[in-house]
């Protein structure tokens, strides 16, 4: 009888145990899946990592369990092209989200499948250009009076590339307020950019210009 009532206690344990994952793990999920459709990535296909995965920045005030590692499969649905990514979320005991975003590490950064699907290389290495301008030190960018960036690129599509490398997790930056009788103009100036550590972890990559 108590051996019965023993086992009865451990199944109770037991099962709290499996529900608090469970309860856990649907928290990470639905960050993960809000942070994606947030920045507009479709779905291919999104698992739950069980080991192995990517190298991402020790956290030595957390503990291991409370991280939640996911990896996506993912449209661009913004600027076109297949990527995959990682992404780690923190979730505490009580089920809540530890840290405003996921941490994002890409495996494959959103790319044309084939060369004929898009006009896109040039893309790829107008927003390559960015990286290398802001890895110089280069912090504000700003639309001169021809309506042109620095570069000769038109303004409105350099502040789309810099988004576009924000939504990636390679750059941090900050837009100032849009003066509400030139809303149709969009951003005057683009300031404080930095690259992130996952945009510093790429750029460590890249060979020199």
């Amino acid at each position: 009888m108590r051996d019965a009532a023993w086992l009865l206690v451990v199944g109770a344990f037991a099962l709290v145990g499996v529900l608090q994952w469970r309860f856990r793990r649907d928290a990470a999920q639905g960050t993960v899946e809000r942070w994606l459709l947030r920045h507009r990535y479709r779905v291919r296909r999104l698992r739950l990592s069980v080991g192995g995965g990517p190298h991402f920045p020790l956290r030595l005030s957390r503990d291991g369990d409370a991280a939640f590692v996911y990896r996506a499969e993912v449209e661009d649905g913004h600027m076109g092209g297949s990527g995959v990514v990682w992404l780690r979320v923190w979730i505490g005991w009580a089920g809540t989200v530890l840290d405003d975003e996921p941490e994002v590490v890409w495996e494959r950064f959103p790319k044309w499948e084939t060369p004929e699907e898009s006009p896109a290389r040039s893309w790829e290495t107008a927003q390559l250009a960015l990286l290398r301008r802001v890895a110089d030190g280069e912090s504000t960018f700003r639309r001169s009076s021809s309506s042109l960036d620095a570069s000769g690129e038109p303004f409105a599509r350099v502040v789309e590339h810099l988004q576009a490398l924000e939504r990636r997790g390679l750059v941090t930056l900050r837009v100032p307020p849009l003066d509400p009788r030139r809303l149709d103009e969009g951003p005057e100036v683009v300031t404080d950019v930095a690259l992130s550590p996952e945009g510093r972890r790429v750029m460590g990559r890249q060979p020199s210009a």
